[in-house]
């Protein structure tokens, strides 16, 4: 149980730590994808005459069924949500690191620029940057 808990407050902290921009348009993404894909199949099924209902049926994928339109307007959406997906990723994704990772910057400033060390959690604390 308490590893479940390690996991639930990693993942409260990774979120409360990422930029609000980025998770505004993470939503963005999410919600064009389900909404706009949910439309898409509504307009499916009211184009061939079958109840809303139908989609709910386990192994009732509509697409083999799609004209030009319903691809285009799938295809449009997909672009679109991953659109949004990459501004979101592309939002300094650095900053997203919860603060008890294991993961530690170099202190050299120049040297092994972007890179992390791997530190074991117990020696983190006499760890030292790489010299050169």
């Amino acid at each position: 149980m308490t590893n479940e808990a390690s996991i639930l407050s990693e993942v409260l902290e990774l979120f409360a730590n990422t930029p609000r921009l980025q998770l505004l348009f993470l939503g963005l993404l999410a919600t064009t994808w389900l909404i706009g894909g949910n439309v898409v199949v509504a307009m499916h099924y009211r184009r061939v005459g079958k109840p809303w209902w139908s989609g709910f049926r386990p192994f009732a994928f509509p697409f083999r069924d799609f004209n030009a339109r319903e691809w285009l307007a799938l295809s449009g959406l997909a672009i679109i949500a991953m659109m949004f997906g990459a501004i979101a990723v592309s939002l300094n994704p650095q900053s997203c690191k919860p603060s008890n990772s294991r993961l530690q910057r170099p202190a050299a400033s120049g040297e092994m620029t972007g890179a992390a060390v791997v530190v074991p959690s117990s020696d983190a604390a006499a760890a030292e940057p790489p010299s050169r």
